[in-house]
């Protein structure tokens, strides 16, 4: 519902200081184009390059002259600078992840809902990628929303919300949440963190 992907039918959601109930499907188009989007499954087109991949999200905002330019520059900063020209059927499942963490990053949102990123990702690769995230979201002022069962990664959350069997369990600090759940991890059911 955030991500304005669902229409609302009572209530109210606010996203970026606007009220979602009740949006036309035109102005929830406009809403999306704002939040940058990392799906579990990368979702990416077979047929695209990497670089193409990520220009379409560019495009999406008009930006056709620098679209080359800046996917080139964002796949760089996520290590892929040598396979921006690769198919997604000759990258491993990390470096397909890392695409679609780019092709979310690239038009600097304010806000980016992410889906498990880390998912596919190695230890080191899902460290990077997150420090990437983190420290954009705090250069451009952007809010990442992230949902997730890699506890590896919540040292660099500024919020977690944990969540179990659909149920929201605790609101905290990243030091008080992993002090209060090492005794028992199995009983995470998933969490969402902001930075």
């Amino acid at each position: 519902m955030i991500g304005a992907l669902r229409t609302i039918q009572e209530g109210s959601l606010k996203v970026m200081g606007r009220e979602l109930v009740g949006m036309n499907n035109r102005d929830l188009v406009i809403v999306r184009r704002g939040i940058g989007f990392i799906f579990q499954a990368h979702n990416l087109f077979e047929s695209l390059t990497a670089s193409q991949n990520v220009e379409m999200a560019v495009e999406l905002l008009g930006g056709f002259r620098t679209k080359r330019e800046q996917a080139v520059a964002i796949l760089d900063k996520l290590g892929l600078g040598h396979r921006v020209d690769y198919k997604p059927n000759s990258l491993s499942g990390g470096q397909k992840q890392r695409v679609a963490i780019a092709r979310a990053l690239v038009n600097q949102p304010k806000l980016i809902l992410a889906d498990e990123p880390t998912a596919a990702l190695d230890k080191q690769s899902g460290r990077d990628v997150v420090t990437l995230m983190q420290k954009l979201a705090k250069e451009e002022g952007c809010t990442i929303l992230m949902v997730t069962h890699d506890n590896r990664i919540l040292d660099v959350a500024d919020r977690i919300i944990n969540l179990v069997d659909g149920r929201l369990e605790s609101d905290s600090h990243p030091n008080d949440f992993v002090s209060s759940h090492t005794q028992d991890p199995k009983a995470i059911d998933s969490q969402m963190f902001m930075m």
